[in-house]
């Protein structure tokens, strides 16, 4: 394996648990350990094993129980359980497999059965990691697509609305892109959005979020960041995306719309996300209205000239 995963053991017998962590070693694991089924679920949400095994018959609760339990928490639905039982019979199998489990062995264990088997269920969940991280990937830029935008959007949002923690929402917009598909195919555009989101990709900072709207448009979740390093990463991004080489044409160039949460007016975390949308796109709108290839942040689009364009969001309000 090419990284340390974890797995969670739920079962009432210390035995059981001493010589899991023997079988399990030349697997490279961190093995965790719950007595009980409320234990385990805590540290199942807690920690997020990559694999719980679990004991079919507890000293207070039904394995049958805990495993439903595991199912409709949103938090563990997707941690692939075990099964450990003495009960061979079909009617446990059946029970336990329509419960939400994926595997069943029964005691006594072959320790090469057992790490076989554990093998199968990390695999399965390495790959449930994967089609939901593709889920979530644009096939074209590879960058986020607009539901996981959202989600991390949401995430910053709340999280500042809480804490006072400085974020902005940027939209960056690539300038003149029908006429690139026009005159020089879609292939060509296709190209140039990957151009364009390489080099967004690139200029970010860990943990800010790059994502593609959709058509031309891109958006980055920018946290930590106050007003005038906002100013400084607008304007960068355009100067960056300027100096991308185009082969073919002239060069490609970006208008940039950013907005700082603090900047908006809302009543809770959720309108502020709406919020922070339309305040980076009047931003936006106002570099696409003088002229293009620049970036504008939302509290400078509000000059006399810009009000007679777009529509401005309220009197501007502290989230913290």
């Amino acid at each position: 394996m090419s990284r340390k995963e974890t797995v969670l053991v739920i079962d009432d017998s210390m035995l059981i648990h001493n010589l899991l962590d023997v079988w399990l070693r030349p697997e490279n694991l961190t093995v965790l350990h719950a007595l009980d089924g409320v234990t385990g679920m805590a540290i199942a949400i807690e920690q997020q094993p990559s694999l719980i095994l679990l004991d079919l018959v507890l000293e207070h609760e039904s394995g049958y129980d805990v495993v439903r339990t595991l199912m409709e928490c949103a938090q563990t639905q997707d941690i692939p359980v075990m099964i450990l039982t003495g009960a061979a019979d079909t009617e446990n199998k059946v029970r336990c497999l329509d419960a939400g489990a994926v595997d069943y062995i029964t005691k006594p264990f072959d320790p090469a059965e057992l790490r076989a088997r554990a093998r199968v269920g990390l695999r399965l969940r390495r790959y449930q990691e994967l089609l939901a991280h593709q889920a979530r990937i644009d096939a074209l830029t590879a960058c986020w697509n607009r539901g996981y935008l959202d989600e991390r959007l949401s995430s910053e949002v709340t999280t500042s609305w809480r804490h006072g923690r400085p974020v902005a929402f940027v939209l960056v917009d690539l300038d003149h892109f029908k006429a690139i598909n026009d005159s020089r195919g879609h292939a060509a555009g296709d190209r140039a959005l990957q151009a364009v989101a390489d080099q967004l990709r690139n200029s970010l900072r860990a943990g800010d979020t790059l994502g593609r709207l959709g058509g031309d448009e891109f958006a980055i979740v920018a946290r930590e960041t106050p007003l005038e390093g906002l100013h400084a990463f607008v304007h960068r991004l355009v100067e960056l995306v300027r100096s991308v080489p185009d082969p073919i044409g002239s060069g490609y160039t970006v208008s940039v719309g950013g907005a700082l949460l603090s900047q908006v007016c809302a009543s809770s975390p959720q309108e502020a996300v709406q919020a922070l949308y339309l305040a980076a796109d009047t931003a936006l709108y106002d570099a696409k209205r003088r002229g293009r290839n620049q970036g504008v942040v939302y509290s400078d689009a509000l000059d006399p000239a810009a009000a007679l364009m777009v529509s401005p969001l309220p009197a501007v309000r502290s989230a913290s």
